[in-house]
């Protein structure tokens, strides 16, 4: 049984900005092949419809959230490990701090896994 994308908050706030959290249509993820994407230009985050189960959603929400991180805080390939698992850490910590009501979809569909 597919667990269904719902409840998520409609926003969220990373490094100031506040970027969309858009949930795509029931094919969005079968045609553009991945569960989610971060977009930097339209500020949105976008997620498929459903997933296997809800781990796999919630681990697709804190993926893109890196990806988030990552344009955020300035990275760049030719960066460390530390320096990239520094940034990380902090973008995280702030993510998670701004939005209680977005780690709480999290944990939820954490339980519910």
């Amino acid at each position: 049984m597919a667990f269904e994308v719902m409840g998520l908050p409609s926003r969220f706030r990373l490094a100031g900005h506040d970027v969309r959290v858009q949930i795509g249509d029931p094919h969005w993820g079968s045609a553009n092949q991945r569960y989610g994407e971060f977009s930097s230009i339209e500020m949105k985050l976008t997620m498929d419809a459903s997933f296997a189960n809800a781990s796999r959603a919630a681990e697709t929400l804190i993926h893109e959230i890196l990806h988030g991180v990552y344009w955020a805080f300035g990275l760049e390939d030719e960066d460390k490990e530390e320096r990239v698992v520094s940034i990380m850490a902090a973008g995280l910590l702030q993510v998670w701090r701004d939005n209680p009501d977005l780690m709480a979809w999290i944990e939820g569909a954490v339980k519910d896994a």
